[in-house]
């Protein structure tokens, strides 16, 4: 079976996940996001079950996140989530959150991704992990799943 480049992930918001005025919490945001990731990666043979076995795990590098409107208690969300680019020492994520029955967009995310070695904690070279297999899941500006992702890119904290 061959599985679409785009991941899409569904999360209910629950009660305990939002603030008093019932609207989603940005930690639980992220969180969704990160588990998106964490689904797309593990489906598509780079997960962390299987980088811990050979060592090697995810760090998220960057986050960029804009919200066009947080979504509230009981509202289901879609998370879609894409590969746009692999170098060998890191690779940027993208994430698009939307309203499942309606297909509004509430917001982007772009994430940078490095893998380090978990013994010497220093980066490793993503092509040589299933024979650079990685490159295969990028979505490029001439798939027919590629999304315009219209906020800046993450920068580096100085």
């Amino acid at each position: 079976m061959s599985l679409p480049k785009n991941g899409r992930y569904n999360f209910k918001i629950e009660q305990y996940q939002c603030n008093v005025r019932k609207m989603l919490r940005f930690s639980f945001l992220v969180n969704t996001m990160l588990s998106s990731a964490d689904y797309h990666s593990t489906e598509r043979g780079f997960g962390m079950d299987y980088l811990n076995s050979i060592g090697k795990t995810w760090v998220l590098s960057r986050l960029a996140v804009e919200m066009l409107r947080i979504p509230s208690r009981h509202e289901i969300i879609t998370v879609e989530t894409w590969v746009e680019k692999v170098h060998p020492l890191f690779t940027n994520r993208n994430f698009r959150m939307s309203i499942q029955s309606t297909g509004e967009t509430l917001g982007w995310g772009r994430s940078v991704w490095a893998m380090i070695d978990t013994t010497t904690r220093h980066p490793a070279d993503l092509f040589e992990i299933k024979n650079g297999a990685i490159k295969d899941f990028v979505v490029s500006p001439d798939h027919p799943e590629y999304l315009e992702v219209p906020i800046s890119k993450p920068v580096r904290v100085q």
